[in-house]
């Protein structure tokens, strides 16, 4: 990190922080939270600029300033100024009490007070206690259980804990409930305790408890940690990213452009871990990463209390980073709700220009000899011929030119500015009514959330359905059902430790991909990476068919089964029970078999869990150790090294070192990442076992693999210092340690594979048949194996028995890609023209890949989805569920599109969608926060569209079409008076009654049928998904209907109105 890309922090010391602070960059970001848009100065300008950036609005400006001139003057100026003020009145109201309980929101925030160790200004190092709004960069900050929550970005120091690590909860960044350790930086931690230590008066457990220390305990602690200095990147968005360094203080480290840099190579990597010459003493540059990171939204839990460096405040924090809103959707009404303005502007110039040029002409000829014109009351009574005073008349061509911006006035009511605060009204209340619905509630209290008000009515129109499979179509509540041998052996696994709730019923994979009779779904297999077509009929098998020998017990286990379930134990993150201690609060966790380990991952803790009901229990887990009972015998594990999870190696390993003094590598992951590392001695077990990994995946299981590998002293050695060389890297941190990873994963052996299964969700089946019905394309897009994939897909109904299911693997390249897609089109031509068996489509991620890069297969990939009844794509990265989204927008740009998905990386694939629904499941809330519309299972969809959907639709363009109709009604009655008038600007209303007529007298009727009206009831909707389908069409076939429902009464209103007029002519003559 070069200085200007880094910040300085001294350890308890918020002045010598800031001082250090680089002269370019600007200062560090106070500690306020502040979700407010105005302040008291800037409200009114801010406020009047967002509302003129409508042309609605800028129009009536107009009206009002062409009105105020003396010789334009329709109305009375202070009837003129009604219309726009109260627009701007009412709306500035509702953003002035908004922004005042955001206000109030933040002033309760920032007033909060938390423990902090800072030096007084007597010189004098206490604890005292200030507000959130006080804390500096550099703070020495003492967070307890009783409050748990983190005010800043905070370095963790050290912890109630012996080994000075904690657990925090990230559900309100991420919504994982999971708990997450997080280490200390080991300079500072053992700083902590040595000044503990030697501090006067010390209790007995005064090392690990700061509440019974005496007060010199903390003076030497302060000035312990001052000793410290840490040099971390400047503040970014990333979560699950931070890179920094801790070093110790000294005169020539006081700047960042004079920091120690990292060690090149093994003779600077040895000297950089030596201090004051002695080999194996502590190193003078510790790495911080992510781990070492508590985020302020974040908990403590099960933890006392911890001691942190603030690093991150106010808007510099990563939860404020990411708080920034998405770019805003606007719905398919309201573009066409813009076009309509365009046509109404149009149409209302036509009728000036009428006016204008019959006002000439009528002028013409009424300015003859003798013309009395400049007595005309609207003409100036009583002005001189000659006179050019105010009102005098100007001659036809002047006067046909002032009227035709008096007709503009008397008309300005054809534009109806009511109708956007209407529009406004009624979708917030619709988004209430969604929310109140408790059909879509789910058994834990999660009701349906709306965060997108102006798209309610685009749930009516939708054509497109992209779902995720895990968390969203399944429960991704996970158990083990399968284990496989290196050797081919198979065991059947009945674990009740990760069975679904109760409280929520689901459906087997097995029972759901049974039709009504019986008969199971079957599959039509074409190999399209090689661009061949055979059509494979495939049966399902039942799980329970058959059963293989149950899981022994690890005391009837065989070297090959203790070889599989020790990496199923051990290579993972899950926490033990044992290893969490107490509660926030102090109270102990149940002790029960039912929840005894956490985890980020719900794979993870099923298998663990599984592996311990066989006998191979998980006792514990620490920052360099690890616990495993084996039959009752407890077996100590040294952590040697973890490498995480990432995407471009789809696999994680660990390092451990057993009892016996040997090394080996743990590794598992997905199936193709196991190929590119094993062993060649390990090939015929990997050709033994590939077909029957297959059969797992048909199954609908989710496949794991696990491999191992041996390590030599000498490897170790290499391997800890190249990760500890990548962790000290400044820049591309994260790139370096995969690629230390995948140094040492390779030469694996093969020990065996697990298939776990995830029950489809209750309903699931029965609503992706009811999105069918209603004529949508549904497409499922997920990162599991092909087989698991179509298997899926057959228990959801999406891939029926009757269907054809075409696949392109992309195994053959680019050019047998190329050829399979284009043999997949032509086939599904030959479908349509014939009216044959309806097919599927199922895709690779390999395949969406090379056809990505092709620009030329995009239109043929799009004329396939087009054509498909079913498309799976399986083993797609998040960016290309975005681009296969953004393709199908982009080719059918009037149908509305709809993802949903529960998981991060889904969040992509939402916002590339016109409407993005997240669920609240088992992977956190961040597709949820990240979505439009949310709520907790998949089967709330089809009430979401069908009931909601159609009824806002519906409510909102029969409001927006009788708006514009009760206004083209009355604009053409004054206009067709003119020629009664003269021509004139004298309308034949009162000008109270013409403001008043769209404002108020006729905007609350349709106020309330864009809320309460109902076309169809609501047991129809759900029962008849058909009835959805006139919704995909546009608003112009409504607006034609209602343009011709006014024409005809306006031809019957003139005839009235002629026949009223001619009849009271007649009568006055015959007087």
């Amino acid at each position: 990190m070069s200085a200007a890309e880094n910040r300085l922090v001294y350890c308890g010391d918020p002045e010598k922080s800031e001082c250090a602070r680089v002269a370019s960059a600007p200062r560090f970001s106070p500690n306020i939270s502040r979700t407010t848009r105005y302040t008291l100065l800037t409200f009114l300008p801010h406020n009047l600029f967002e509302q003129f950036r409508r042309p609605a609005y800028l129009y009536f400006l107009l009206i009002l300033l062409l009105n105020q001139l003396p010789w334009l003057a329709v109305f009375g100026r202070t009837a003129s100024l009604f219309p726009l003020l109260t627009v701007i009145l009412v709306t500035g109201a509702k953003d002035a009490y908004e922004d005042l309980r955001r206000f109030a929101a933040d002033r309760k925030e920032n007033q909060r007070d938390v423990e902090v160790l800072r030096r007084s200004k007597d010189g004098v190092d206490r604890a005292d206690r200030c507000c959130f709004r006080d804390l500096r960069v550099g703070d020495l900050v003492r967070v307890t259980s009783t409050a748990p929550e983190f005010p800043a970005d905070l370095i963790l120091v050290s912890s109630s804990r012996h080994e000075g690590d904690c657990f925090v909860e990230t559900s309100n960044l991420d919504g994982e409930s999971n708990l997450k350790p997080r280490d200390p930086v080991g300079a500072l931690h053992a700083a902590i305790l040595a000044a503990s230590e030697n501090s006067q008066a010390q209790t007995a457990d005064s090392s690990h408890n700061p509440s019974a220390r005496a007060p010199g305990a903390i003076p030497a602690m302060v000035a312990a940690v001052r000793r410290y200095q840490l040099v971390c990147e400047e503040p970014t968005p990333q979560l699950y990213s931070f890179n920094g360094r801790c070093q110790p203080s000294s005169s020539d480290l006081e700047a960042p452009g004079s920091l120690r840099p990292h060690p090149k190579d093994d003779a600077e990597m040895e000297q950089g871990l030596v201090e004051n010459g002695a080999a194996g003493s502590a190193p003078l540059v510790y790495p911080l990463g992510p781990a070492n990171l508590l985020l302020r939204g974040c908990r403590l839990m099960n933890t006392s209390w911890v001691l942190g460096v603030v690093v991150g405040t106010g808007n510099e924090t990563k939860a404020a980073l990411n708080s920034r809103p998405a770019g805003s959707k606007r719905s398919q009404l309201e573009r066409q709700l813009d076009r309509c303005m365009l046509l109404l502007g149009i149409a209302l110039g036509a009728m000036c220009l009428f006016g204008a040029v019959g006002c000439a002409l009528w002028m013409e000829e009424h300015a003859g000899a003798g013309s009395s014109l400049t007595r005309l009351p609207y003409l100036g009574e009583g002005v001189d011929d000659n006179t050019n005073a105010q009102g005098a008349y100007q001659g036809p061509a002047m006067e046909a030119m002032l009227m035709f911006f008096s007709c503009i006035i008397m008309f300005q009511v054809m534009i109806p500015i009511a109708l956007y605060v209407s529009v406004e009204l009624v979708r917030l209340l619709q988004a209430h009514l969604m929310a109140c619905d408790q059909h879509m509630c789910s058994a834990e209290g999660v009701h349906m959330r709306c965060r997108a008000l102006n798209i309610n009515e685009d749930l009516g129109q939708v054509r497109w359905v992209f779902t995720d499979k895990t968390g969203t179509l399944t429960e991704n509540r996970m158990s083990l059902r399968r284990l496989l041998l290196a050797s081919g052996r198979l065991h059947s696994v009945a674990c009740d430790a990760a069975r679904p709730s109760p409280s929520e019923p689901t459906t087997t994979l097995e029972a759901a991909a049974q039709n009504k009779d019986g008969a199971r779904v079957g599959l039509s297999k074409s190999q399209g990476g090689s661009g061949s077509r055979e059509l494979l009929q495939a049966g399902l098998p039942q799980i329970d068919d058959g059963e293989p020998p149950a899981l022994p017990h690890a005391a009837n286990a065989d070297r090959g089964l203790h070889s599989l379930m020790l990496g199923v134990s051990l290579c993972n993150t899950v926490l033990p029970e044992q290893a969490l201690g107490q509660c926030a609060g102090g109270e102990e966790r149940s002790t029960d078999g039912k929840g005894r380990y956490q985890g980020e991952s719900s794979d993870e803790v099923a298998l663990v869990e599984a592996a311990a009901e066989h006998g191979w229990r998980l006792v514990a887990r620490g920052a360099k150790h690890v616990g495993l009972e084996v039959h009752g015998q407890v077996q100590e594990f040294v952590l040697v090294g973890l490498n995480e999870f990432d995407h471009m190696r789809m696999g994680m390993s660990v390092v451990v070192r057993g009892a016996d003094g040997r090394c080996r590598l743990l590794w598992k992951g997905a199936d193709s990442a196991l190929v590119r590392n094993l062993a060649e001695d390990s090939a015929a077990d990997w050709s033994r076992v590939e077909c029957q990994l297959d059969e797992l995946a048909k199954l609908g299981l989710r496949v794991m693999c696990y491999g191992e590998r041996e390590l030599s002293e000498e490897q170790v050695a290499r391997y800890v210092a190249d990760q500890q060389q990548a962790s000290m890297c400044p820049q591309d941190r994260s790139w370096k340690l995969s690629q230390c990873a995948e140094q040492i994963e390779c030469g694996l052996r093969f020990t065996g594979a697990t298939g776990i299964q995830d029950a489809l969700q209750r309903g699931a089946a029965e609503t992706v048949a009811q999105l069918r019905e209603a004529g949508m394309r549904v497409m499922m897009l997920t990162g599991d194996k092909l087989e698991t994939a179509i298997a899926v897909a057959q228990g959801s109904g999406l891939i029926t028995a009757q269907m054809d299911c075409c696949v392109i693997n992309g195994e053959s390249g680019a050019k047998g890609t190329s050829d399979a897609l284009m043999n997949a089109v032509m086939s599904s031509e030959v479908h349509e023209d014939k009216d044959a068996v309806p097919h599927a489509l199922a895709l690779t991620g390999v395949a969406l890949g090379y056809i990505m890069e092709d620009e030329t297969l995009h239109d043929p990939f799009l004329q396939a989805l087009l054509t498909a009844h079913a498309i799976v794509a399986c083993r797609a990265s998040p960016a290309q569920k975005a681009w296969v989204v953004e393709l199908v927008r982009g080719g059918c740009p009037h149908e509305v599109t709809l993802a949903i998905g529960d998981g991060a990386n889904d969040v992509p694939m939402l916002r590339a969608a016109h409407i993005g629904v997240g669920l609240c499941g088992q992977e956190g809330l961040q597709a949820a926060l990240a979505s439009d519309f949310s709520f907790a299972k998949f089967r709330f969809l089809s009430r979401l569209l069908f009931l909601h959907g159609h009824w806002n639709y519906y409510r909102l363009g029969t409001m927006v079409a009788y708006n514009i109709y009760k206004n083209a009604v009355f604009v053409l009655l004054l206009m067709f008076f003119l020629p009664f008038n003269g021509y004139s600007a004298i309308a034949a209303i009162d000008e109270w009654n013409l403001v008043l007529y769209s404002m108020l007298y006729t905007s609350l009727p349709t106020i309330a049928a864009g809320l309460l009206d109902q076309d169809v009831s609501e047991d129809s909707l759900l029962t008849h998904p058909e009835l959805y389908t006139p919704g995909m069409n546009t608003e112009i076939d409504l607006m034609g209907q209602w343009e011709t429902s006014r024409a005809f009464h306006e031809a019957v209103d003139i005839f009235l109105l002629l026949v009223t007029l001619l009849g009271h002519i007649n009568h006055s003559q015959s007087i």
